[in-house]
């Protein structure tokens, strides 16, 4: 269990993580009006979006490097400081370029900020109370994009969509100065020159392939991805190669961290999917916005309450139990709201909505929790970063493959969903060893 410096400490990282989460929701409750006072084109606009994504993939993997060499408090700082700059940006706009500028500047501290975080709370409270940090570190990611539409509305309806931006200063000044006066500082552990072609390659090859999965409509964005998994190919083989490579792509030789970055990417897919899948079932359902905006906060109410009930179910069961129960649930309650009773029955759905979250909530956090067991302080840093990697990519994934399945049928969006579930299940059967080769 935590104690209550581990708590401060938490807060203290929730308090400067809230900003991004806050931010991205607000600013995509905010597009239309935007677009609309810049007189724009949609499709230029939506870069105020797309660029804030593209730039925290491209910043990812520096935070490994960065925080070996200049410290994790350091990093930190620079990345609130990088927030903050982007929302005086945003706020000052008088041109949809200088938005987009800033929206830049935010992401690329939001790419740094995320796998940051995760490496200060292993290294603050331990591999085996991560679990109950990183559940305590969640409650933020599901409320944010509850209340920020709220927020955003009240906003818009009474003063201009700049004062979205400036009502986050106070908070991220806030954040900067106790994370300068209370944050602990890990000093550097890697005096070695940093690996310039490693990052451009990992880095290229991240920004390439997210971004032709976000747009891949063409041939050229079948191109760009088979491109950015080249220049993937090329940069393993590089970092073998390196005693300091930019990403140490070595761990995935662990087998307990490739089975946990494994079922991590498995329910990463399923929770992106469904975040991108379910409202437009329900809207085609002709279910109107403010009960698809409500079954999807359910969805999130059962995330938080799997994440906060985690702690407890894992003093009664082993991690394999829960593993198979929570897939068990996803899996069922999916294949339910595939069948049209279920969406024409607003409780069923709120119900399987609800249970759909639950599993989901306790999916995701487990392999991100188990994923530093055995790791050498040195490879938390990259265990952090290569997560993030995973995620994101997961995301981008699974926004394709709805947009792919929704041109064939809504069913074939659940068949999808169901054999990610069933990977997850029959990858039990390696979990004795990777528990075996862990001890």
């Amino acid at each position: 269990m935590l104690n209550k410096s581990d708590k401060h400490l938490m807060y203290l990282l929730i308090l400067g993580i809230v900003l991004p989460l806050l931010d991205t929701t607000l600013v995509n409750v905010a597009l239309t009006v935007i677009n609309r006072e810049f007189n724009s084109d949609l499709t230029y606009s939506q870069w105020i979006i797309s660029s804030y994504g593209l730039a925290a993939v491209c910043t990812v993997p520096l935070a490994a490097f960065l925080t070996e060499s200049i410290g994790t408090k350091r990093v930190w700082l620079i990345g609130l400081m990088l927030f903050c700059s982007g929302i005086l940006l945003a706020g000052l706009s008088a041109a949809l370029g200088w938005l987009i500028t800033a929206r830049i500047m935010q992401g690329a501290a939001t790419g740094l900020m995320l796998p940051t975080m995760q490496i200060i709370v292993v290294q603050s409270v331990g591999a085996e109370k991560t679990r109950s940090a990183l559940a305590m570190m969640s409650v933020p990611t599901v409320i944010a994009p509850i209340i920020a539409p709220l927020i955003a509305g009240l906003i818009l309806d009474y003063y201009s969509w700049q004062w979205l931006f400036w009502l986050q200063m106070p908070l991220c000044i806030l954040a900067w100065i106790l994370s300068w006066i209370h944050l602990p500082d890990y000093h550097p552990t890697n005096q070695s020159k940093a690996d310039i072609s490693g990052l451009l390659m990992i880095i290229s090859a991240l920004c390439l392939t997210v971004y032709n999965l976000n747009h891949f409509q063409t041939f050229y964005n079948g191109l760009g991805i088979g491109g950015g998994l080249l220049i993937g190919l090329l940069f393993y083989y590089h970092q073998k190669k390196k005693a300091e490579a930019a990403i140490n792509l070595n761990l995935f030789h662990i087998l307990h961290f490739r089975y946990q970055i494994s079922l991590l990417f498995q329910s990463s897919l399923l929770y992106y999917g469904g975040i991108v899948f379910y409202p437009i079932l329900f809207i085609q359902s002709g279910l109107p916005a403010i009960t698809v905006g409500g079954l999807l906060a359910l969805q999130g109410i059962g995330t938080l309450i799997s994440r906060q009930m985690l702690a407890k179910l894992s003093t009664r069961y082993t991690d394999h139990q829960i593993l198979i129960f929570c897939s068990g649930l996803t899996l069922i309650s999916s294949l339910i709201l595939a069948l049209p009773l279920a969406i024409n029955t607003i409780s069923i759905t709120a119900l399987l909505m609800l249970l759909r979250g639950y599993g989901l909530g306790i999916l995701t956090i487990l392999p991100m929790s188990n994923l530093y067991q055995g790791l050498e302080k040195k490879q938390i840093a990259h265990a952090s970063v290569i997560s993030r990697m995973v995620i994101y990519l997961a995301a981008s994934l699974a926004a394709v493959i709805v947009s792919i399945g929704l041109t064939l049928s809504s069913s074939t969006i659940h068949f999808i969903f169901a054999l990610v579930i069933l990977w997850g299940l029959f990858g039990e059967k390696n979990r004795n060893n990777s528990n075996n080769e862990f001890k």
